[in-house]
């Protein structure tokens, strides 16, 4: 007899062909109830099963026997394969009762975190039941490995790039799966799950129209850092904003040649005439032979320069060779018996020594504020040369000659049909023309040159 709550190892039998011997299987471990509980499980389950100290037909029988081995009945007619007599008594009969054990093996680790879903639970110390931690949020997954919430990594069942593959995310979001694609072996870019084509060089900056945007750092997409104002442009090259050099749709003049302002004014649009083969120049968008251009404007002329024996030069960095023949000059020499000389300066360098290389015959004259005239004039400017072009006016007298004043920098730059004026120059203490200067491009506050209207042809 087993003590109660007792946990005894119980063979398993089941009915063997040959005979009533009994064959064992695995041991299994079940509680016992009790002797009074145990005689009661017998009574019933004999009585429920079979005849009294009988085998059923076609089954090896079983004696009723009681504990000394006695009292084994008569055996019922053999079966098939059965035997005529009944079983011999075993020492003892134990019942196995299986209600309700199962559930009552562990659950869980004692204590310890484990994921169910979405939810971090926490085994009881028993190892028999479980209370929730906490529940992870809906952009979280509880990851199993950790017991923990997880930022999930891609949007659960949807499509999503691992890194340059496309493929489908996971149903808590924890990783990817499904089919894969490698973007990159076809020079494509992943995106939302799809192979793409770049839109733009990624992290770079380049124009969008009159736009300068910056790329992504996947170069799928683009954000505005800034619109070019009135009379700029996005300019490809820098990706910055720059003045435009003309009046998109406006006649210009290439050099020697014709064209057209193209549409965001930083160029002509590419067909052009070209002057010199009818030996013209072009001049305001046409062909000429001959073209005036006009440095500075009156009415925006600033101080007046006043001294004796005073010299002004305005500097050109010439693009389309011409001739020049007249050197015209805002001025007033009205006080009279001044000796006014127009020079003409030449280097093959912008900043540095300019010789002399021409002057006007110098005379006498009285005129009172106004554009003071060499006279015809024949100096040959030379495409990719620099020049100096000005007067020089010497005597007891004061010459006054006017300026435009304008802020430095790379913005000042007054276009002529045969280059680009960058920069005056003044002296006094000056009675014949120096037989060379010097401009060092100093930097200051504001850029002075001199009023001027210069007359060129082939």
């Amino acid at each position: 007899m087993s003590t109660p709550g007792a946990i005894e190892d119980v063979p398993h039998a089941r009915p063997n062909a040959d005979g009533p011997r009994p064959v064992a299987r695995p041991t299994r471990r079940r509680a016992s109830f009790g002797a009074a509980a145990l005689s009661l499980a017998i009574a019933a389950g004999c009585s429920a099963s079979m005849p009294a100290g009988g085998g059923a037909a076609g089954v090896t029988g079983s004696g009723g026997g009681g504990s000394s081995g006695t009292g084994g009945g008569t055996g019922g007619a053999p079966g098939a394969g059965g035997s005529p007599t009944g079983g011999e008594g075993g020492s003892a009969v134990v019942i196995s009762v299986d209600a309700g054990m199962d559930a009552a093996l562990p659950s869980c680790a004692p204590n310890q975190l484990f994921c169910q879903g979405r939810s971090l639970r926490r085994c009881t110390a028993d190892g028999m039941n479980s209370t929730l931690d906490v529940t992870c949020a809906t952009t979280q997954y509880c990851d199993g490995a950790t017991a923990s919430c997880q930022t999930q990594l891609c949007q659960p069942t949807q499509p999503g790039c691992d890194g340059t593959v496309a493929t489908t995310c996971n149903a808590d979001g924890s990783g990817y799966a499904g089919t894969r694609t490698d973007c990159a072996a076809t020079s494509l870019l992943c995106s939302q799950g799809s192979c793409l084509p770049a839109a733009c060089t990624a992290g770079a900056r380049y124009c969008d129209g009159d736009a300068v945007r910056s790329c992504a750092s996947n170069g799928l997409g683009s954000t505005l850092v800034s619109t070019c104002g009135t009379g700029s442009f996005c300019d490809p090259s820098t990706a910055t904003c720059q003045q435009q050099v003309c009046s998109p749709g406006q006649a210009i003049c290439d050099g020697n040649k014709t064209a057209t302002c193209n549409a965001n004014g930083s160029g002509n649009t590419g067909v052009e005439t070209d002057c010199s083969a009818n030996g013209m120049i072009c001049g305001g968008g046409s062909c000429s032979t001959s073209v005036t251009d006009t440095v500075g404007t009156i009415s925006a002329a600033g101080d007046g320069t006043s001294d004796y024996n005073i010299y002004g030069l305005d500097f050109y960095a010439v693009t389309a060779s011409r001739t020049l023949k007249q050197i015209t000059q805002y001025a007033d020499i009205s006080f009279g018996g001044e000796t006014v000389t127009f020079m003409v300066y030449s280097s093959s360098t912008q900043i540095g020594t300019y010789t002399l290389v021409a002057t006007s015959p110098g005379y006498f004259s009285s005129q009172t504020l106004g554009y003071v005239s060499s006279g015809p004039v024949s100096v040959p400017l030379v495409a990719g040369k620099f020049y100096a072009i000005g007067m020089l006016c010497a005597g007891n007298y004061s010459l006054t000659t006017f300026t435009n004043d304008t802020a430095w920098g790379s913005s000042f730059r007054p276009t002529v049909s045969f280059g680009t004026m960058f920069d005056g120059q003044g002296a006094d203490g000056q009675t014949v023309a120096p037989t060379s200067i010097t401009y060092n491009n100093t930097p200051r506050s504001t850029v002075a040159f001199y009023l001027q209207e210069l007359t060129t042809g082939p």
